[in-house]
């Protein structure tokens, strides 16, 4: 099977719509248990996740104690086709918490896998659509945009290289008023996180090195230029590394994730410590 990237996000110029789509080494059988098992779907995407399946039930993602999705399912056919709907949704601030009520007016979003069978494995289109106007919505769908662009990579990458095993997962951020382009340079800087040779393409052989840490050997993964990077590391058993930035309120998120498929000895935890300790220094001032 050729494998091809997720196609990147693209704004719809009326329908403020988000498309991404992935062919995956994998049937459909195990596309749909990614997408519906709450054990598969904190092997690669939320931290958490509950789901009440069938037409009429509930999907309940969230990291941590932020970016709480919660979702109808209006459409559900095994190995064919899943749409979850989110009425009267607000975007969210930097540290994943819904806007107020009455700052910014809800939408209806509706997000829609389509599964279809290719040669060598299945191709996964999702289409997220009915974000609202305005420049908390305009945000909202920026982020979302890559977010989906990343969160598919993780997808394949989880059913094509580590289906079956347990993810450890860690979160550290931050929110600073300074601009995306701004922290980006400082999470890159000084006494952040350096990588070598940079800049560096997709496929890429890095080093990345956390503070003062050792270097760990990493392959990029995804990149969005002065925004976003993930690498995969050796050290975290081809796991991802991904540093990235996103914008809400005047603000911008300053985050860091790390996910590991190896036998998990409390590194994961410690790298995330490490982490929050690094971006605590560089933004709180």
């Amino acid at each position: 099977m050729n494998s091809q990237e997720p196609i990147p996000a693209t704004p719809g110029p009326v329908s403020r719509s988000i498309e991404v789509a992935v062919e995956i080494a994998a049937d459909r059988r195990d596309v749909w248990e990614a997408l519906v098992d709450p054990v598969e779907l904190v092997r690669w995407f939320s931290l958490s996740a509950e789901v009440t399946p069938g037409p009429g039930g509930q999907t309940v993602w969230a990291w941590d104690d932020g970016w709480r999705w919660i979702s109808t399912i209006d459409r559900w056919e095994p190995g064919v086709a899943l749409t979850l709907v989110n009425r009267d949704q607000r975007p969210f601030d930097t540290d994943g918490q819904l806007l107020p009520q009455g700052q910014v007016a809800p939408a209806t979003l509706a997000m829609e896998f389509t599964l279809t069978t290719v040669a060598g494995g299945t191709r996964l289109r999702l289409v997220h659509s009915g974000f609202g106007r305005g420049s908390h919505w305009d945000d909202e769908f920026d982020g979302v945009s890559v977010g989906w662009a990343f969160e598919l990579r993780s997808l394949k990458l989880y059913l094509e290289r580590f289906r079956g095993r347990h993810r450890a997962g860690g979160l550290a951020r931050i929110s600073t008023s300074l601009s995306q382009s701004e922290a980006w340079a400082r999470l890159l800087g000084p006494g952040g996180f350096g990588l070598a040779p940079w800049p560096a393409g997709p496929g890429a052989a890095v080093a990345l090195t956390v503070g003062d840490g050792d270097p760990m050997a990493g392959t990029v993964y995804f990149h969005v230029p002065d925004r976003d990077l993930s690498l995969t590391v050796a050290e975290l058993g081809g796991g991802v590394f991904r540093l990235g930035t996103h914008q809400a309120m005047g603000k911008t998120g300053v985050s860091v994730w790390i996910a590991s498929y190896q036998p998990d000895d409390g590194r994961v935890a410690a790298l995330k410590a490490r982490c929050q300790g690094i971006i605590d220094r560089l933004f709180s001032s």
